[in-house]
């Protein structure tokens, strides 16, 4: 690719989000296809890495003119296992949405925590899963027992249950 094909590439990319199919399958027209290869290993050269994000700009602007949301392609995907990382990926993008901040050290002391557990409590309670109570100062010897699996209940599958003895 020359750089003047480059230059009229970045061009195409400055316009309107929702011409640039049409621009682009003009371009698309008066470009030559040449055969290279490329040295294994390299990577993506900057017209490539533009190119890729002007496609997404292209799916983009198609679902929304076709009313697709994340929603519909999620639900086709491979199962993936909720992961604490994927977890963390996951808050850092909403707290991206709602502060425009993107790390969790950037979150309010005050008020932040707080909001995000709503959210990931409400998403989850759409698929019927209740989410553990947040770890805090008020139910920090509940989550010690919990870790020793001592039944405060009394329960009778537990032989020593009725000499524990459970300090708050």
């Amino acid at each position: 690719m020359t750089k003047e094909e480059i230059q009229q590439i970045d061009a195409i990319l400055q316009g309107s989000k929702c011409d640039v199919r049409s621009r682009l399958e003009t371009f698309r027209k008066t470009v030559q296809l040449t055969e290279e290869q490329a040295p294994q290993g390299s990577t993506v050269t900057t017209t490539q890495r533009k190119a890729l994000f002007l496609w997404f700009t292209m799916i983009e602007c198609e679902a929304e003119n076709h009313g697709i949301t994340w929603n519909a392609i999620i639900q086709h995907t491979h199962q993936l296992k909720i992961t604490k990382e994927g977890l963390h990926g996951m808050c850092k993008t909403l707290q991206e949405a709602l502060w425009g901040t993107n790390s969790t050290t950037q979150l309010k002391k005050n008020g932040n925590i707080e909001i995000i557990i709503d959210h990931f409590t409400d998403l989850f309670a759409k698929e019927g899963l209740e989410l553990p109570t947040f770890p805090s100062e008020e139910n920090k010897g509940m989550e010690l027992l919990a870790s020793q699996h001592i039944d405060i209940r009394g329960d009778a599958s537990y032989p020593d249950a009725e000499n524990v003895t459970v300090k708050f």
